[in-house]
């Protein structure tokens, strides 16, 4: 098991937030956004505690399609995003192939060990 890294982006997967796959076109960023904004609408949230959860839900998903809606902005959250999944995919493989080797490394010195008491013993 691997430590939990966390994500530098927090909980903000934008493309997760609005519920769209990382190949969507503006037009779906568009109307998962609507959609979401629509379930959010303070008329379909009256009462006091519900109101604030969807406030603090538009935002986010506010936020997500400011991001995903500009292209600049959302090439370099694209670029980011990518280099963060790979820099966790090769943290893991290199920690695997760590851990193997350093495995391999105590067996060695186990086994010249056990040689060098046998060669002490005059055997």
């Amino acid at each position: 098991s691997f430590p939990n890294m966390s994500n530098p982006f927090g909980s903000k997967d934008y493309y997760g937030i609005l519920g769209l796959a990382s190949d969507a076109s503006e037009e779906d960023i568009g109307r998962a956004f609507r959609r979401r904004a629509k379930a959010l609408h303070p008329d379909r949230n009256r009462n006091a505690e519900s109101a604030v959860e969807a406030a603090k839900e538009f935002c986010t998903i506010q936020e997500a399609h400011e991001v995903l809606s500009e292209s600049e902005r959302r090439a370099m959250y694209d670029d980011a995003r990518a280099a963060w999944l790979d820099c966790q995919l090769n943290w893991r493989e290199r920690l695997e192939r760590g851990t193997a080797e350093h495995l391999q490394r105590e067996r060695d010195a186990a086994e010249q060990s056990e040689c060098a008491r046998e060669v002490a013993r005059g055997r």
